[in-house]
């Protein structure tokens, strides 16, 4: 197999075994069943695409995480702007492998995500994240970032 394919099947792997991880501190997370589909797509896209990257840290032979990273430019005219006009660098998926967690993995990835939009003009990023996963809550603020919506739910 192509070494690409090796890589978005382990990385879908890693996005799936954490969404389901975040499934377990938020009930109201449904994961479709085609989920793994489009992960593998949006992986797929994101190798593909020109303002788009995968970034993956490898040991042991193996895949132990990855950052998806897309540019968005949004503009005056783009109704779904959840921001000012400009361009934003979005974190789209981020997902480390349990037995490595802890270990500088994610800081890693994040500083060649940080490097990466850098080299294309990016400074301003955002992501969207599990509040109720104490260790997702604690990484992305110890990098800096901050809450600037809540999702409110009513069952």
């Amino acid at each position: 197999p192509r070494i690409a394919d090796v890589i978005r099947q382990a990385a879908t792997r890693l996005g799936m075994d954490s969404m389901y991880l975040h499934q377990t501190f938020e009930p109201t997370f449904d994961i479709a069943r085609s989920e793994p589909h489009k992960m593998r797509q949006g992986l797929e896209s994101a190798l593909r695409e020109r303002d788009s990257t995968l970034l993956v840290a490898e040991a042991q032979g193996r895949v132990i995480g990855f950052f998806s990273l897309y540019i968005q430019k949004m503009d005056d005219d783009d109704r779904r702007a959840l921001f000012a006009p400009g361009v934003y660098g979005l974190i789209a998926e981020a997902a480390v492998a349990a037995d490595w967690r802890g270990q500088g993995v994610g800081r890693r990835l994040f500083r060649a995500a940080h490097q990466w939009f850098a080299l294309h003009g990016v400074s301003t990023l955002w992501l969207i994240y599990t509040p109720a996963n104490p260790q997702s809550s604690r990484f992305w603020k110890m990098l800096g970032f901050e809450p600037v919506w809540e999702v409110l739910y009513r069952g």
